[in-house]
């Protein structure tokens, strides 16, 4: 089982808006697929650049083909938890 985890926000002691956390729980079996269909959607955005692609670049229609093509409906192994919180006081 895979765990990886991702944020957006500030992260700071001062900040007063809310982050975002988000999970996603990936089998061993599943994830050699879930990497191909990854870097195969990367490449369609970025071309064979290796930076990382921030989610504030991506446009509506980018980000629709990420969730159909990265994680297809079809897979149920794959679960995504999402958990807004304060930073500034946890």
């Amino acid at each position: 089982m895979w765990n990886f985890i991702d944020d957006s926000g500030s992260f700071s002691w001062s900040n007063k808006g809310k982050s975002i956390f988000c999970d996603v729980t990936v089998p061993d079996a599943e994830l050699p697929h879930l990497e191909r269909r990854f870097l195969d959607w990367k490449r369609s955005v970025i071309g064979q650049n290796k930076r990382e692609l921030k989610g504030q670049e991506l446009t509506p229609n980018q980000l629709y083909t990420f969730s159909y093509k990265v994680l297809p409906w079809t897979m149920r192994d794959i679960h995504i938890t999402l958990t807004g919180g304060d930073t500034s006081v946890t």
